[in-house]
């Protein structure tokens, strides 16, 4: 059972992560028309339905022990700069490596 839902929650995971790589399309009504990019995570609505966060309750949720940081590049860009406290785990590799996250922190990918 467990290898079950290990599966489905790493395909779910790698949906959300290309979904999030792959989408710059706001719909914020707090700044719709001011031009200033989404503040807040009750202001953001993006198209594609993936929550985003800000830098500032990113850290917030680090600094509290409630968030685990994956970056989702390629080990070459990881090395070069990434997230203190991130953990590479490149988006090929998130199914078979899913074991490794943790099941009582919001995880919070990034690819760029």
């Amino acid at each position: 059972m467990r290898p079950i839902f290990y599966g489905a929650a790493a395909i779910v995971l790698a949906v959300l992560l290309l979904a999030a790589c792959n989408s710059n399309d706001f719909k914020s009504s707090a700044n719709a028309n001011a031009g200033a990019p989404p503040t807040g995570l009750g202001t953001q609505t993006p198209s594609d339905g993936v929550p985003r966060i800000t830098v500032t309750e990113l850290k917030e949720k680090v600094d509290k022990g409630t968030a685990f940081i994956v970056d989702t590049r390629g080990p070459e860009a990881y090395a070069v700069e990434h997230i203190a406290g991130s953990v590479n785990m490149p988006e090929n590799t998130i199914a078979s490596r899913v074991n490794e996250l943790p099941r009582d922190k919001m995880i919070v990918a990034y690819c760029s």
